[in-house]
């Protein structure tokens, strides 16, 4: 299989005789939003140029081809940001992926060991209410409904493993089987688990089902399943979603990771008297149409009052005078004077006033050899000024 390889935000220059036309049509159409398609002309030397607009991941080019996206950071703290953001399980202290195919492969891979290991076990089973036309009364019959018919109408309890905790599962792996995937190995696995759960009903599920399960002693395990399902469902061909019959990308767009990466950070390193709410929502006074969402908003845990807000933002450039602007709006809609600016740049260590609001530029060291290192000193920063 050939891989064209680009970094995020980067220009990749593929000459037009390494590409299909067809190719790149397919590119232009199905990702207008996550890639800027240049085509061939005497201006860029008659090559098809690729831009990421902020996404990363792998994008199947038909049955022998695909165009691979790596972040600008190491991929190897992508992998742990991915858990933070996503609450997945733990995985990456087993491996140390170099490129976003290897982070997507070993993610079906651990998925697909997870399934097949609670099938030998035994699925999850529960009862399910079903109503409808039966060969003999179940449950409780409805005459009304049976009519002149030869079979009952009723409506009985039925235990089955065709409850959503599995069909998530067969839900996502149907969209992995037809990845194309560089070791054999990992299609064979996919396959058997996919095989597995096939006959339950995988379509119309949705990403926030993953977030519905209730979880007891008998479906502990499927949590961690679940948390891996959850970001491979909310990707562009999805089981019943765009392109039934091609395979599905995987894109993760950046700047979300990187805020819910800061979000679930702060959330689980920040000293307990302080309370994180995250997209937190605060109309604004005097109309009922406009309204700002935060990124953060925090608040002390003891009496609710604002203490400060925090606003995300994928440049490495650092601030601008738009973000300061908005990170200060939000501090005066919620009535604090201190406000936070979050990049992913070791060296931005900033602060500044706007009035009464004292707003602090910091950087995450996404260069660092663990995420913990990376963001100590942000955690500090922020716990001092509180």
């Amino acid at each position: 299989m050939r891989r064209y390889e680009l970094i995020e935000e980067e220009v990749a220059a593929i000459p037009a005789a390494e590409l299909a036309v067809e190719q790149a049509l397919h590119l232009h159409a199905q990702y207008p939003k996550e890639l800027a398609v240049s085509f061939p002309s005497p201006l860029n030397g008659q090559c098809y140029q690729l831009r990421s607009r902020g996404y990363v991941g792998v994008v199947p080019l038909g049955a022998d081809a695909a165009l691979e996206i790596n972040p600008k950071i190491r991929c190897s703290l992508l992998m742990p940001m991915l858990e933070y953001a996503y609450q997945l399980p733990k995985i990456s202290a087993y491996k140390v992926p170099a490129t976003m195919g290897d982070i997507y492969e070993f993610w079906a891979e651990v998925l697909a060991r997870k399934v097949l290991q609670r099938v030998r076990r035994g699925l999850f089973w529960d009862y399910q209410t079903r109503q409808g036309r039966s060969r003999w009364v179940r449950g409780r019959l409805y005459p009304e409904r049976s009519g002149l018919g030869v079979h009952p109408y009723c409506r009985f309890a039925e235990h089955t493993p065709d409850i959503i905790d599995n069909r998530i599962l067969a839900s996502a792996l149907f969209g992995l089987r037809r990845f194309a995937f560089r070791r054999q190995v990992i299609r064979h696995l996919v396959g058997r688990a996919w095989w597995a759960l096939s006959e339950l009903n995988y379509r119309h599920i949705r990403p926030v089902d993953c977030l519905g399960v209730a979880y007891h002693r008998l479906n502990e395990d499927y949590r961690p399943m679940h948390a891996l399902c959850y970001p491979l469902l909310q990707q562009c061909s999805p089981a019943g979603g765009l392109g039934a019959e091609q395979g599905p990308a995987y894109l993760l767009h950046m700047p979300t990771l990187f805020e819910r990466f800061c979000t679930a950070f702060i959330d689980d390193k920040i000293n307990h008297k302080v309370a994180l709410k995250a997209q937190y929502h605060t109309r604004l006074k005097g109309t009922e149409r406009l309204s700002f969402r935060l990124d953060m908003a925090l608040f002390s845990a003891a009496t609710g009052q604002p203490l400060a807000v925090v606003d995300a933002k994928y440049k490495a450039a650092g601030p601008v005078e738009s973000d300061v602007q908005q990170v200060v709006a939000y501090a005066v809609q919620l009535g604090t004077r201190r406000a936070f600016l979050l990049y992913p740049n070791r060296d931005i260590d900033e602060q500044f006033e706007v009035g009464p609001v004292a707003v602090q530029a910091l950087g995450y060291d996404l260069e660092a050899e663990d995420l913990e290192q990376a963001g100590q000193h942000v955690i500090c920063k922020i716990e001092d000024v509180l």
